[in-house]
């Protein structure tokens, strides 16, 4: 009979951060019309946030020694910024997603990613505590185009089979 690994790695999209941020997403625009400006900042600035994160994810299985059927443990880690910066987080991405990516935002939108994320890449703390400022600006046109344009970019690999199994 075979031993079970004792440990189990990949490295790849997480379909389960991509659905997390899928909904933040369609959050987002379900209260476009809504005059909701706070949850609607909030909602695409962490769907754009757990979009990229999910592109970057290693995920280890390691066995639980256990008599009977093989048992795993499930731990994830991914790209990290405390502070929430997108820019950073984009900028930790393999190379070549940030290029394919960038080039998809730029054929779309005439406009390069990296300047849009520069303007939005504090949105996600500021406007989860706008009661605390005087006044905030955002650019929720930037905020909506780049989450669309993560959320297509990952599928479109996904459909071409380059995820975690």
């Amino acid at each position: 009979m075979n031993e079970p690994p004792k440990k189990i790695k990949s490295r790849g999209i997480d379909p389960m951060i991509y659905l997390d941020a899928t909904e933040f997403y369609e959050t987002a625009e379900l209260i476009q019309e809504e005059n909701k400006t706070r949850a609607l900042i909030v909602n695409y600035a962490f769907s754009i946030e757990l979009y990229i994160k999910c592109l970057f994810v290693t995920t280890e299985f390691n066995l639980i020694d256990k008599p009977g059927y093989p048992e795993y443990e499930r731990s994830i880690s991914t790209i990290r910024d405390n502070k929430h910066d997108l820019l950073k987080l984009f900028k930790k991405l393999p190379d070549a997603d940030q290029s394919e990516i960038s080039k998809l935002y730029s054929h779309k939108y005439k406009n390069e990613i990296s300047e849009h994320l520069d303007e939005i890449k504090g949105d996600f703390i500021k406007w989860r505590y706008a009661y605390e400022k005087d006044q905030l600006v955002s650019s929720t046109g930037a905020l909506k185009q780049i989450s669309r344009t993560l959320k297509e970019y990952i599928e479109s690999q996904m459909n071409e089979g380059k995820y975690r199994k």
